[in-house]
């Protein structure tokens, strides 16, 4: 009785705290703080320097794979963009509905990736590339909402 009382009332019943501060949207939110450190870390270190030439070189030998070559003020503007548009989806993850698991999934596994071959690379190249610094931290926030995900599918399973 007393929580109901201390409860602030939405239209739908939740609590306003309830809304938005789920363990999925804190993970989504993590992830999308970390790919901003992220993006810090590859604008403050020169990741362009190395991303273009490979991507030049690459067009020459796969012509049918035409990945693009950014300036850099375009390439930010991007970034910042996908960052944004990522974060305002943070609420709803708090449903865990099937179709932002998977979005939330697959935004998770790109981001894995993009911090394991930063990490690779560096390792292959005998020297830290732009964006290595802020892999880990990247890793740990996308195997953290995989992991949120994971046991939010298992929750909703029939047992």
């Amino acid at each position: 009785m007393v929580k109901e009382q201390q409860k602030d009332s939405t239209p739908s019943g939740i609590g306003h705290k309830q809304l938005f501060w789920t363990r999925p949207a804190v993970a989504w939110l993590l992830l999308c703080a970390a790919f901003a450190l992220h993006v810090l870390d590859e604008a403050a270190n020169g990741f362009l320097l190395l991303y273009n030439p490979i991507v030049l070189s690459l067009r020459e030998r796969l012509p049918l794979l035409p990945p693009p070559t950014f300036r850099f003020g375009a390439w930010l503007a991007l970034l910042i963009t996908a960052i944004i548009v990522l974060a305002l989806l943070a609420p709803l993850a708090r449903a865990k509905s099937g179709w932002i698991i998977m979005l939330g999934t697959g935004f998770a596994l790109i981001m894995f990736a993009n911090g394991a071959t930063h990490l690779c690379i560096s390792v292959l190249r005998g020297e830290m590339i732009p964006g290595t610094w802020s892999s880990p931290i990247l890793l740990a926030a996308a195997l953290n909402l995989l992991g949120v995900f994971y046991h939010a599918g298992a929750d909703s399973q029939p047992r």
